[in-house]
């Protein structure tokens, strides 16, 4: 089975002529995107060189991208990378990896529904809960409410509090 690939930016365009293309970065900072090794756009790999931050953007070089011209075809592809060259600090996840969990009672095992949406925040994100009945409910990413996050398995183990479901 090929290893999942995680969308990491977007090519936005050409910078200068010497074929360096400029990278709209999808993550908490632009210099996340230089800690990477393997990066995919259309479902193969390239090689990219000279990654470095350049305000809220990333600049780089393709390896057999040579001019302005050849970088301006690069526009709008969107660049992947392989799951395990994203290394995250314990009980820090990737929200693409969020969306979809299964959220569970930790008491009862009753399932309220799934992860719909991460809305980040400054001081915690909140995760949107959208339950079997339609409803929507948020739960703040915080030790009190979310027990347990186990990925493999798909589930959130949580604590609710009156009020917080309708």
């Amino acid at each position: 089975m090929a290893e999942k690939l995680i969308e990491v930016g977007k090519i936005v365009g050409a910078h200068g002529v010497r074929g360096e293309i400029r990278i709209e970065p999808w993550s908490d900072t632009p210099a996340d995107l230089l800690k990477y090794k393997h990066f995919h756009a259309n479902g193969a790999e390239i090689k990219m060189h000279s990654l470095h931050v350049h305000g809220n953007l990333v600049l780089a070089s393709i390896e057999g991208v040579a001019d302005m011209n050849s970088a301006i075809t690069w526009r709008g592809k969107v660049l992947t990378v392989p799951r395990s060259d994203i290394v995250l600090p314990k009980g820090k996840y990737l929200i693409c990896e969020l969306i979809g969990l299964r959220v569970v009672d930790e008491i009862s095992g009753e399932s309220y529904g799934v992860i719909s949406d991460v809305t980040p925040l400054p001081a915690n994100d909140v995760y949107t809960v959208k339950c079997e009945s339609g409803s929507e409910f948020m739960l703040p990413a915080v030790k009190e409410f979310v027990r347990s996050i186990n990925i493999d398995a798909g589930e959130m183990t949580v604590r609710v509090i009156d009020g917080m479901i309708e």
